[in-house]
């Protein structure tokens, strides 16, 4: 009698045990897949504006502009959330299309936290001004010159252009 008790007990200990480690493992191997799919990269999900708002409502400045210096900015991260590493970019304006204030200043600093632009190249930008810097305006705000053409993919002026092109597109929709 006493035999058996044991041997149940035993069988019990044992298949609790094998269950123990089963759940372990599982959960372990799920909390690696979650890792994963999660990257700690600076990610963001862009407003879209049309023309229409872009010259109307939330540009302060729309420029070609060339990129002249990169710096990184102070880590602006803390204890309780990821460190996010901004830049900030000096760009030498080449040409005003629009400015929400009249403005003799041939250089401005652009701060970005993802899809940062590149040193020398050169931009169609959108921006707002808050506080000393300019920002992006939306996910299409920054547009490349490649081989002296911008393509475009603003609602409202999608297409490629030359720099006079995209200048008439623009001052058309003020």
């Amino acid at each position: 009698m006493k035999r058996k008790i044991l041997i149940i007990l035993l069988m019990v200990f044992t298949v609790g045990n094998i269950f123990s480690v089963t759940i372990l493992i599982t959960h372990n191997m799920y909390q690696n897949k979650i890792a994963q799919n999660y990257s700690i990269e600076a990610s963001a999900d862009w407003p879209v504006y049309d023309i229409y708002e872009l010259m109307n409502d939330k540009s302060d400045l729309v420029v070609f502009a060339t990129v002249k210096e990169i710096r990184d900015k102070e880590d602006i991260g803390d204890e309780n959330h990821d460190s996010i590493k901004a830049k900030i970019s000096t760009l030498q304006i080449d040409e005003i299309i629009y400015s929400s204030t009249p403005s003799k200043q041939r250089t401005i600093k652009l701060d970005q936290a993802l899809d940062y632009v590149e040193p020398g190249k050169s931009y169609l930008l959108f921006l707002n001004k808050n506080g000393d810097y300019y920002y992006e305006v939306d996910g299409n705000s920054v547009i490349p010159e490649v081989d002296n053409m911008y393509k475009v993919d603003i609602p409202g002026i999608e297409g490629t252009y030359n720099k006079n092109q995209i200048s008439m597109q623009i001052e058309n929709k003020i």
